[in-house]
């Protein structure tokens, strides 16, 4: 019997981009420091700004004509501080296109649910948890300086900390100023 070759399809993707080492060690190593309350506002223009400078190149990935958008805007900034026992119940960041965190310390993962409700009924063993396609959940772990960005409407968690270190990260929410839909689609919507 010939074996067929497939083409592969990915239907209903959800891309998450992480970037590794975001930060050189100077500008890191200043970032941590300001992380000291949970859900206080950073006032941080420098990794506001390398963060946008980045953003052309996660819509070039996705396919999104930038030219249609007037301006990229990071709206709000805040840090995450997770002492023992604490979690960050399944949210989304409504409102928004884009949201990321970035990593100042290890600890417990990022949770994201697949949006698909069906999705989990069985779940592969894999190789690689943050390539698992077929299943309910994948983990970003917590690994400092790194960063991840995803859709804002993807729900996400962090489980409760189970030890006596503090688990400190960055998020922030994007939005992009412009045309949403395609012309004559009648959800073409300006914001």
């Amino acid at each position: 019997m010939d074996l067929k070759e497939f083409k592969h399809v990915d239907i209903f993707p959800t891309r998450l981009h992480v970037a590794e080492n975001f930060l050189d060690k100077e500008e890191f190593d200043k970032l941590k420091e300001l992380v000291q309350e949970d859900k206080k506002h950073l006032d941080i223009p420098d990794f506001e700004r390398k963060v946008m400078m980045h953003m052309g190149l996660i819509c070039d990935n996705l396919g999104i004509d930038i030219s249609a958008y007037t301006q990229v805007e990071i709206t709000e900034t805040w840090g995450n501080v997770l002492e023992e026992h604490q979690d960050h119940p399944i949210h989304t960041h409504s409102n928004h296109v884009f949201s990321g965190v970035f990593y100042l310390t290890t600890g417990n993962p990022t949770v994201f649910m697949d949006p698909r409700p069906a999705a989990d009924c069985l779940s592969f063993t894999t190789k690689d948890s943050f390539n698992d396609f077929y299943g309910g959940t994948i983990t970003s772990a917590a690994v400092p300086n790194n960063l991840i960005l995803f859709p804002s409407w993807l729900s996400h968690m962090v489980l409760a900390n189970k030890t006596n270190v503090v688990r400190k990260s960055i998020s922030f929410n994007i939005i992009l100023r412009g045309k949403y839909g395609n012309a004559d689609s009648r959800q073409e919507v300006m914001l």
